[in-house]
């Protein structure tokens, strides 16, 4: 699944898009047998037109190859869960949905930069894959389809046992509530 970023003007949290976006599409046109999921943020293509950066012209010869080839799924379904679930391994920029990605304990493969993320992400980011151009991004890409994922049981032990991930959030929740509202009679 891949989540390029919408915005161009902040260099710090800027979109990967552009920089990847030819080699992307070029690889899983030859890889027919890999599916790519595309789920940029739902103003990502608008911006580009409006700032100038892409045309319509060239929005519309985008989107047609998601419409036109088996492996490709534009997913712009309000509902990201079912594309986090399908997915394998996660190529991305700096997303609001890093927290879901990871949780997944799928592999992310990381396109930006890790400056601007706050202690939390830039914790979890270190069980990432980081990328600074194609040949990385590819590399790293090749390996985890090989079933290589070096980080694979550091990430599951982070996510168990610091995160607490453990699908019992909601009975905490409800053993929270009922305590707080206890401690308040």
């Amino acid at each position: 699944m891949w989540l390029p970023r919408w915005t161009t003007n902040d260099s710090a949290a800027a979109t990967t898009f552009f920089q990847y976006k030819d080699a992307i599409l070029k690889y899983f046109l030859e890889h027919k047998d890999l599916k790519l999921i595309c789920r940029p943020h739902p103003l990502m293509l608008r911006n580009f037109i409006s700032t100038g950066e892409m045309t319509q012209t060239e929005v519309n010869a985008f989107l047609k190859i998601f419409s036109e080839e088996d492996n490709f799924t534009y997913d712009d379904n309000p509902d990201y869960i079912p594309s986090l679930m399908e997915a394998d391994i996660f190529i991305s920029d700096l997303t609001s949905l890093m927290f879901e990605e990871f949780i997944t304990g799928k592999p992310i493969i990381y396109l930006g930069i890790t400056r601007r993320l706050g202690s939390d992400a830039r914790k979890i980011s270190s069980f990432f894959y980081h990328a600074d151009n194609w040949e990385q991004l590819q590399g790293h890409l090749e390996a985890l389809l090989e079933g290589k994922d070096s980080s694979k049981l550091q990430r599951q032990d982070y996510i168990t046992n610091h995160m607490k991930v453990d699908c019992k959030s909601g009975e905490r929740i409800t053993n929270f509530i009922k305590q707080d509202f206890h401690g308040q009679n």
